[in-house]
């Protein structure tokens, strides 16, 4: 069985997907499950939040197109202190180039668990490779929702995404459940406000355990296949 890889996705810009992204590298790590941390998106955050001045990173594995090895990756990615590993975003990369990078990192059998930041909307969608488990990160207000039902159905045929409803980021104009059945999803996580443990994600720290953000994203990491759930490692 391939190691896990999770591609997150934003609805629209803002509805906190990188957030996501960094928060599950944080947590998985801190479970004892360090992955590595893919920016696919041309306005990727990560390697400033890492403190890390990038001069490689995605536009290289483009580049190597289906050369591309696991070695390659782990060649690719700079150490972070508390969540694994991280190739960082190559500003301007096209979402044509990343998407045959996100094809490639799929069938990689060797690869390391990966979470892969794919950016937000349609034109991101085409970086999410089929079947792999994908979260969609969507926010409550009315042209937020039209921008996810686009992103979710730009996305590959057949993929059902998970989908967290980020209630921190954006104003509410619909609950979500609304939000939820919007973009068509049978079920969902609610992700409520939590500012102090956004802050701690962007300053590289997990958030915290017993907060209700840490435990919504641990619940995530388990969905998603990169950490044991917690009662798998009671006793």
């Amino acid at each position: 069985m391939s190691p896990p890889m999770v591609a997150v996705i934003g609805g629209c810009g803002g509805a906190g997907a990188s957030l996501v992204a960094a928060a599950m590298a944080l947590v998985a790590a801190d479970a004892g499950s360090p992955l590595t941390l893919l920016d696919a998106d041309a306005d990727g955050v990560h390697a400033a939040l890492a403190g890390i001045e990038a001069t490689r990173g995605t536009a290289d594995l483009c580049r190597l197109a289906d050369g591309l090895t696991a070695d390659h990756l782990r060649t690719a990615a700079f150490p972070h202190p508390r969540a694994g590993a991280l190739i960082p975003a190559s500003p301007g990369s096209a979402p044509a180039d990343t998407a045959a990078l996100g094809r490639r990192l799929s069938a990689i059998a060797d690869r390391p668990p990966l979470v892969v930041d794919c950016g937000s909307g349609a034109a991101a969608a085409v970086v999410v490779p089929p079947g792999v488990a994908c979260v969609l990160v969507i926010a409550r207000d009315a042209a937020g929702l039209r921008a996810a039902e686009a992103t979710r159905d730009a996305l590959p045929p057949g993929l059902v995404p998970l989908v967290v409803v980020n209630e921190g980021v954006r104003r509410g104009d619909v609950g979500h459940r609304a939000a939820a059945r919007v973009v068509g999803a049978d079920a969902h996580v609610r992700l409520g406000p939590g500012d102090r443990d956004a802050q701690r994600v962007t300053a590289g720290y997990p958030p915290g355990r017993r907060s209700a953000f840490g435990r919504t994203i641990t619940d995530l990491c388990v969905r998603c296949g990169l950490i044991p759930s917690p009662e798998d490692t009671d006793g």
